[in-house]
């Protein structure tokens, strides 16, 4: 089975470049056998637009669970209202599935929006 888990991370009142977050996440997935990719990329958040670090991580770990609470942990680390994630896996036999999320700072008290895929940039 493959996986593949994108996050889309504002830089806009980010404590950490673009380069400090990607080097982060080599560190810390590279040293579990992943595939971590990146860019740099103009996105919007509540329709502003926001610098945004598009990460991709190819891994073996497929549990939307477990991603999700790592997405709240990269919330409080990068100072984020919100970062949307989306988690996408293929079996053996070439069977796609999609599990998408916005997960939000455990701190956050503001409106909370659903994830939509219009908004969300693809590596």
């Amino acid at each position: 089975m493959k996986t593949q888990v994108t996050f889309n991370i504002g830089l806009n009142n980010n404590p950490f470049t673009a380069k400090e977050i990607a080097q982060n996440f080599q560190e810390l997935y590279t040293n579990r056998g992943a595939i971590v990719e990146t860019r740099e990329t103009m996105g919007e958040y509540v329709h502003n637009p926001e610098p945004t670090l598009v990460i991709k991580i190819s891994t073996d770990l497929k549990s939307f669970i477990y991603w999700k609470a790592e997405t709240k942990e990269f919330t409080i680390i990068y100072t984020q209202e919100c970062i949307p994630v989306r988690l996408e896996t293929t079996d053996d036999n070439g069977v796609k599935e999609t599990k998408e999320a916005l997960i939000f700072n455990p701190d956050y008290s503001g409106e909370k929006y659903e994830f939509d895929p219009k908004y969300f940039i693809e590596m």
